[in-house]
């Protein structure tokens, strides 16, 4: 089965040292121009099973360059959502970003050329507890989103619902089939600005660059922790996103 690759991120991440963040509000509207918040939506994800390596990435990039987008997230399926009235259907109250990562040289030795984009999603923010009601997650290698929409039972996409408000720890997963029913996840057009060097990398012979833009996209998906399950659904235009860009090679 070809997965993402977990470790090499865990991996990648354990070596970096990260720049000192500003206290400027001069960034973004929204929750991100805010540092305290920021941090805490950061810190919250990666704490939760669900939103590690997408939280962890966004750490490379200064507070104050990256925004959080409102989208609205219904509990049934696409159709179902489609089928009844708009305020009914969806939840308001939720918050998220895309992140798009591109892997490329050398790590230790073994091959690092991979690219996917993932979506972190969030609502019921605590900023002094840094915890999250709800969270979703979903990851998509650029292979099997060749088309525009990735579809999970393919190996190569996963999402994830964390429900903070039952049990933090009880992860609902669909992913390879492995769990719940399947579902989509849609990107379609990405923009991205000039690329700029992200806060300081400690590790030889690896660059990083990122760059802030839009996306468009939809997920629709059913995740189960075997015992029960969930359905999430959410179209959105425009919502932020960002692009980290990572290359070269570390010693074997």
């Amino acid at each position: 089965m070809r997965r993402l690759k977990m470790l090499l991120v865990l991996a990648l991440m354990a070596g970096l040292t990260l720049g000192g963040c500003s206290d400027d509000d001069d960034g973004p509207t929204g929750p991100s121009s805010n540092i305290e918040e920021y941090n805490a939506v950061l810190s919250a994800l990666s704490s939760s099973n669900a939103l590690g390596p997408v939280a962890a990435y966004a750490l490379l990039v200064e507070p104050g360059e990256v925004s959080f987008g409102d989208i609205t997230v219904g509990t049934g399926t696409l159709g179902e959502a489609i089928a009844r009235a708009a305020a009914g259907a969806q939840a308001s109250g939720w918050q998220a970003f895309v992140l798009e990562v591109n892997l490329s040289g050398t790590w230790e030795g073994e091959p690092m050329d991979e690219n996917w984009t993932g979506l972190a999603a969030w609502n019921g923010l605590d900023v002094e507890a840094e915890t999250v009601d709800e969270a979703i997650s979903i990851f998509a290698l650029d292979t099997a989103l060749a088309d525009g929409t990735a579809t999970f039972e393919s190996e190569e996409a996963m999402a994830y619902y964390v429900d903070g408000t039952v049990d933090p720890e009880v992860l609902y997963l669909c992913a390879s089939g492995i769990m719940g029913t399947g579902g989509t996840f849609s990107i379609s057009d990405p923009t991205f600005g000039g690329t700029q060097a992200c806060q300081t990398v400690a590790i030889q012979g690896i660059s990083c660059t990122y760059a802030v833009g839009t996306v468009d996209g939809s997920f629709d998906f059913v995740a189960s922790d075997g015992v029960s399950t969930v359905t999430r659904t959410s179209t959105f235009t425009g919502l932020p996103a960002l692009q980290i860009n990572i290359t070269g090679s570390t010693a074997d």
